[in-house]
């Protein structure tokens, strides 16, 4: 998995637009067996990113303990008004098929999403053209 974008995930947080929700084993409460990372705004919530514990625990213990998670994130999403929980989309990914069918049990609908960047001053426009140039030039170099 890629590293998170620090930045943006800071953004996010000064915007009061980030939230954490986790679970902890009753015999280890250093380390969560899953966390959710969700950004939000007044009418939405949208899964960022979301992990499990590896260390050696129960698979299925850690997928209930997910799913149940995900239940007390709809639930707390509605008692603070929002009107739309996203899964953060799905996979189309054969190997990860289980967990595209568990997010469709929730009777939701596929939808396509464009994130793009846009810049709104003459700074934020020359950075997009030098991050667009970057990227150009990276991908150029690895072929």
């Amino acid at each position: 998995m890629a590293p998170a974008n620090r930045t943006k995930l800071i953004a996010f947080m000064e915007a009061k637009a980030l939230a954490f929700s986790y679970v902890f084993s009753g015999e280890n409460q250093a380390i969560p067996l899953c966390m959710h990372c969700y950004i939000y705004n007044s009418d939405r919530m949208r899964l960022y990113v979301s992990g499990t514990s590896v260390d050696g625990n129960d698979s299925q213990l850690i997928g209930r303990c997910n799913k149940l998670l995900h239940w007390f994130d709809i639930q707390q999403a509605k008692q603070n008004g929002l009107h739309e929980y996203d899964f953060g989309g799905l996979s189309h990914n054969a190997k990860l098929q289980g967990i595209d069918n568990f997010k469709r049990q929730f009777g939701g609908s596929d939808r396509f999403e464009y994130n793009t960047i846009v810049g709104r001053t003459l700074i934020g426009k020359l950075s997009i053209l030098l991050l667009t140039l970057f990227r150009h030039f990276q991908t150029f170099r690895l072929l």
